[in-house]
């Protein structure tokens, strides 16, 4: 009988790694700033959006702005339920997944 391994992964060590790849992947300049979206389903990960722009600068909303019916759309057709922002002078980068999150304690793990 072959028993699997499950791995726990740290919430945040998820994030990390997304923003890290996706920072690798579009080239972005030492201290490019990421903003880290998550929620339990894809409703939470829309809401942490609007929420979230209530507190960028003007340039930054109005970037957001130009994505924002797409990047929802995106969302939930993809069922995304974390996902990672880098906006750049070339416009608005996203990298999404759909991960198992649980609580543990006062943690979320995957």
């Amino acid at each position: 009988m072959k028993v699997m391994e499950t791995e726990v992964l740290f919430l945040e060590d998820v994030l990390e790694d997304m923003a890290r790849e996706l920072k690798e992947t579009v080239n972005a300049p030492e201290g490019a700033r990421t903003y880290r979206l998550w929620g339990m389903d894809t409703h939470e990960v829309e809401t942490a959006l609007y929420d979230m722009m209530k507190h960028l600068s003007q340039e930054e909303r109005d970037l957001l702005r130009k994505y924002l019916p797409n990047m929802v759309e995106t969302i939930h057709r993809k069922n995304y339920n974390v996902v990672v922002l880098l906006p750049t002078e070339k416009g608005l980068h996203a990298k999404g997944a759909n991960i198992r999150m649980q609580r543990m304690g006062d943690r979320i793990v995957s």
